[in-house]
């Protein structure tokens, strides 16, 4: 048995996000200025995959200043390995395109449209995994 785990701290008054990252999805981070998505792949490996010294050892934390107006995801992957009736994967760069189309929509409205998206790609596809789906707008 093993868990996996993205852990972040947002400090508020500098907008510096530490994060960490045992063997879970890679949060996505969409500026408000645009450009590509920022990958916060850095990390470990899941909780329970190895012994504790082995575990501290290779665990990385990473660090990233924010924006006002940026988005981070944060996501299963029963988001983006979410598999339509012939067994294509919805994608990170699925996500990533439709958070950018909805980047300046209310959070509830960007959570509502990637819902859609996922029941519109897997229709007729059995579902394999749950998913969930954490968005936040840096102000």
């Amino acid at each position: 048995m093993y868990i996996t785990l993205f852990y972040c701290i947002i400090n508020l008054d500098t907008l510096e996000l530490r994060y960490c990252r045992a063997g879970h999805e890679s949060g996505l981070l969409l500026r408000a200025q645009g450009g590509e998505p920022v990958l916060l792949g850095q990390g470990g490996m899941a909780l329970g995959m190895a012994p504790a010294e082995l575990f501290d050892a290779i665990l990385d934390e990473g660090r990233v200043v924010m924006a006002p107006g940026d988005l981070l995801a944060l996501y299963t992957d029963g988001v983006n390995e979410a598999c339509n009736a012939s067994g294509e994967e919805f994608g990170r760069e699925r996500l990533a395109d439709a958070l950018r189309r909805h980047q300046q929509e209310p959070l509830a409205e960007i959570i509502r449209r990637i819902d859609r998206y996922l029941r519109q790609f897997c229709t007729l596809a059995p579902r394999h995994d749950d998913r969930a789906l954490l968005v936040i707008r840096a102000r």
